[in-house]
């Protein structure tokens, strides 16, 4: 796991979310940013 994010992860243990939650919650939000993300290549035409 990432520094930065285990750092988020261990904030949001402390209030009371499960590990499980936050990894669904950064599954979501990892597709969520793929999703927005404009392409890098245009279609073909």
């Amino acid at each position: 796991m990432e520094p930065d994010f285990r750092a988020i992860a261990d904030c949001v243990l402390e209030v009371g979310w499960s590990r499980s939650g936050i990894m669904q919650a950064r599954h979501r939000l990892i597709a969520a940013a793929r999703g927005a993300r404009p392409s890098a290549y245009p279609p073909d035409v």
